[in-house]
């Protein structure tokens, strides 16, 4: 079980992360930041968020260049095809029910942009934030593999599953924290799909399977995007 206090440098970003994002977001672009929360893309334009009270202070929102109430996981973004030039989403995804819903409407407003959400190895990591896997509220596994953002659900199925190699990987993530996060840049679409492990087909046994699977893509996805950005 992972130890909280080892876990402060999963929240850090590498700083070229944004220097790139700041080179490939021309200036005069609208930008769309989706549930900003506290912690505002640096190049948005515009911003929606389901619960402006949980975020920004209502004392912040007329200094914001457009902000609009919207809650993704169920409405439509109120915003026309390919509005936007780049849109961001950073730790959104994964609390939501219905996440592809919300990738699609992303794809259909936007011509290109990032997702960031916490990775698969955070979110199999007991002690992350209690001793459930990863963060309780979380609904999904996300990661990218081969230019998709995958979606593998996370059941209460997990929460009763011993792995034999739970301290290797712990190891991993201690060792290598940038792989804390699922980065997935996309441009022109956004390509995603669902994991179907046959849960709907009583093949619950399949489930570990596809945990495994995830952690070890989702791994691979962060260091290729990573070393293609920075050289890691």
């Amino acid at each position: 079980m992972i130890d909280k206090k080892e876990t402060g440098e999963w929240y850090n970003r590498p700083n070229e992360l944004w220097v790139w994002l700041n080179s490939i977001i021309q200036n005069g672009a609208r930008v769309l930041d989706i549930g900003p929360g506290k912690s505002p893309f640096f190049k948005a334009t515009h911003f929606i968020d389901a619960y402006w009270d949980q975020g920004f202070s209502v004392s912040n929102l007329d200094k914001m260049a457009a902000y609009v109430t919207c809650n993704v996981d169920v409405e439509d973004i109120p915003f026309p095809d390919k509005y936007f030039d780049f849109v961001f989403s950073s730790h959104v995804l994964e609390d939501l029910h219905y996440p592809t819903r919300l990738c699609k409407e992303m794809s259909r407003v936007g011509k290109a942009g990032i997702s960031m959400t916490p990775s698969p190895l955070v979110e199999f990591c007991r002690g992350t934030e209690s001793s459930w896997r990863g963060y309780y509220h979380h609904n999904w596994f996300v990661y990218s593999n081969d230019g998709v953002l995958c979606f593998l659900d996370k059941n209460i199925t997990i929460e009763h599953l011993d792995f034999p190699f739970e301290e290797s990987v712990e190891k991993l993530i201690l060792g290598n924290p940038w792989l804390a996060h699922t980065y997935h840049y996309w441009d022109g679409e956004l390509l995603f799909r669902n994991i179907d492990y046959g849960r709907y087909n009583g093949h619950i046994e399949n489930y570990p399977g596809a945990i495994l699977t995830a952690i070890r893509e989702g791994a691979s996805g962060t260091r290729e995007f990573l070393s293609t950005l920075i050289g890691r």
